[in-house]
């Protein structure tokens, strides 16, 4: 036995936000490699598209979504989308994150450079509490959740 036969994902449902490119894409595309549905969400559906092909090439079960997780509105269709495919989620990864002008620009000391910016200490609780939604379902579920839901540094 190698040590990938141990991490073996068979009949898992996998639920990765940011799916569609990058390191989202790849962890992906890893997942469903080792036996994991996987839900592949992201803000353009061609390119959640995409990689759903490539998932259920490999014999795998897969749900392209386009959603901006940065828009509280989109989430509740996200999270029923999923539940109605797959019935449940194992596994959440939030790999989006809101970069640039998706959220307030701010200054080494963590000010909010720009004037016309909300305050950025609001905008990453906002950011926790999307998440937080994100996870509800899945936790209840007994579900691992993987927030990694980078902010530019």
């Amino acid at each position: 036995m190698t040590i990938l036969d141990r991490f073996r994902l068979d009949g898992k449902r996998l639920f990765i936000t940011g799916g569609s490119r990058g390191l989202g894409r790849s962890m992906a595309l890893a997942f469903a490699e080792r036996g994991a549905d996987v839900i592949v969400a992201s803000r353009k559906l061609p390119a959640c598209e995409d990689v759903a092909r490539e998932i259920e090439a490999m014999g795998r079960r897969a749900l392209p979504y386009a959603c901006h997780v940065g828009h509280w509105d989109e989430l509740e269709g996200l999270v029923e989308a999923s539940y109605g495919k797959f019935g449940k989620v194992d596994v959440l990864i939030n790999n989006a994150g809101l970069h640039g002008e998706q959220r307030p620009h701010a200054s080494p000391v963590g000010k909010a450079a720009d004037p016309q910016a909300d305050d950025l200490g609001r905008e990453l609780r906002q950011g926790g509490e999307r998440n937080a939604l994100l996870q509800r379902d899945a936790r209840a579920d007994g579900a691992s959740a993987f927030d990694d839901c980078v902010q530019d540094r």
